[in-house]
């Protein structure tokens, strides 16, 4: 005869207890088996970052909480159309929405969080970086209520080979184009024939426009609120962009993000420019870089923005379950995952102590630091999903091949956008941050 094994209630809150805090979650107020029987979809970006990071949360939020948690990891544009489709149409596929300012013209389809974080302090409390509260501007909102929690903050860098640049006696402390172009024609003086200056996705059109946005310095939207551009800028930001092909490998044209990371990691690039969230765990991964200890973040030139990646969780109002949203939520997004992510993974973690804490300068000083000062610069782009695909990338697509000048480019993009504006909360993070029109 088997005998059977009772566990009292207060055990198995304190089984529960104890697996909600190996994944981070700070004094969690759930009752054990609360969501039993409970179903939520969530769903991330498949980058191999935050999917990997859903799918260890995953497995632990399930057996403290009794609910079942399907992840979907889809790749940045089907997952960005996905949430667009499935909010605008309210069929009601995800309960946990991976937000991102693409997607503002569907944020009145989002649950207001407000009630949320104050309930549980989830605001600056939580040690997020203050800056990163702003509305549209790392937490995204709507109607004056944030229907986001950010998890991954990343802005536009450069990584920087210290050993080569400082063989050749040149600064990475560049503040504009020119400077850095001027870097770049003394390096490569110095380099092997094996290695080239310079490396950038430009295979991936959508990426190019975080080269031409940091060296235009004007507005992106007109008084009005519609789109528009200052023409003498923008042709002179799109030729940077040419400009800076001179330096990068014979086939940088083809090259996808991860195929320009790459040509970094295998040493045979001097400078990337990117999004660090994609190469620094691999770059200090001796089994995936040539290039451990000899490289450090640096900032990208100006005299224009750098292009801010902010990421949320938001829960849809068409979720039968908001509440479990909200504690899966939770259990992703605090500051032990995000400091552990960040090192691990590569996430941007947005909690201020990730670069403040013992470890930061000790065991990432080439990174953490200069990071943690780009995220002082970072901006959204005012833009639509469709603006930003379907106009802006394929345009610059169209200026890389040869098919359009700078100057037909621009007049491009005013024909096709010149009588549209985005969505209203987009207008206000433009304003705010002065890429509106004075």
């Amino acid at each position: 005869m088997k005998r059977k094994v009772r566990i009292s209630t207060a055990g198995t809150a304190l089984i529960c207890a104890l697996a909600l805090a190996a994944i981070g979650v700070p004094n969690s107020s759930l009752a054990a088996g609360k969501f039993e029987g409970k179903k939520i979809t969530a769903n991330f970006m498949a980058s191999g970052t935050y999917d990997k990071a859903a799918a260890e949360v995953k497995t632990t939020f399930e057996a403290a909480t009794g609910a079942t948690v399907e992840i979907v990891a889809k790749p940045f544009d089907q997952l960005v159309q996905a949430n667009l489709t499935d909010l605008a149409t309210g069929t009601g596929q995800y309960d946990v929405i991976s937000v991102t300012s693409w997607e503002a013209d569907v944020y009145d389809k989002l649950l207001p969080l407000d009630t949320f974080i104050k309930k549980d302090n989830y605001g600056k409390e939580a040690g997020f970086i203050p800056g990163l509260l702003r509305p549209n501007q790392g937490t995204e909102y709507y109607d004056g209520k944030p229907v986001g929690v950010p998890y991954a903050i990343d802005g536009y860098a450069m990584l920087v080979r210290k050993d080569l640049l400082a063989k050749a006696n040149v600064s990475w402390n560049w503040k504009t184009w020119p400077e850095f172009f001027s870097a770049m024609n003394k390096l490569k003086k110095t380099l092997p024939t094996t290695v080239s200056p310079f490396v950038f996705a430009y295979g991936a059109t959508e990426q190019v426009p975080a080269i031409w946005l940091s060296a235009y310095d004007g507005y992106l939207l007109k008084k009005n609120g519609t789109y528009g551009l200052q023409t003498t800028q923008m042709v002179t930001a799109l030729n940077v962009v040419k400009k800076s092909l001179k330096y990068a490998p014979s086939n940088a044209k083809a090259l996808s993000i991860d195929e320009a990371n790459q040509v970094f990691l295998n040493g045979n690039a001097a400078v990337v420019m990117g999004w660090p969230s994609f190469i620094r765990a691999a770059a200090d991964n001796p089994a995936k870089s040539k290039v451990v200890g000899k490289w450090a973040l640096s900032s990208i030139p100006g005299p224009g923005m750098v292009w801010l990646s902010a990421w949320n969780l938001g829960i849809a109002k068409t979720s039968k379950n908001p509440e479990a949203a909200w504690e899966f939520i939770k259990t992703y997004i605090n500051e032990k995952n995000a400091t552990t992510w960040m090192a691990s993974l590569g996430i941007g973690s947005p909690f201020l102590n990730t670069f403040k804490g013992a470890d930061a300068k000790a065991k990432h000083g080439h990174d953490y630091p200069q990071h943690a000062d780009n995220l002082e610069a970072v901006k959204n782009a005012p833009w639509s999903f469709s603006a930003f695909l379907d106009v802006y990338s394929r345009g610059t697509g169209d200026f890389l091949s040869g098919k359009l000048t700078a100057i037909q480019t621009v007049q491009s993009w005013d024909k096709q956008l010149g009588k549209k504006k985005p969505a209203a909360g987009m207008i206000e993070a433009a304003k705010s941050s002065g890429l509106m029109e004075e």
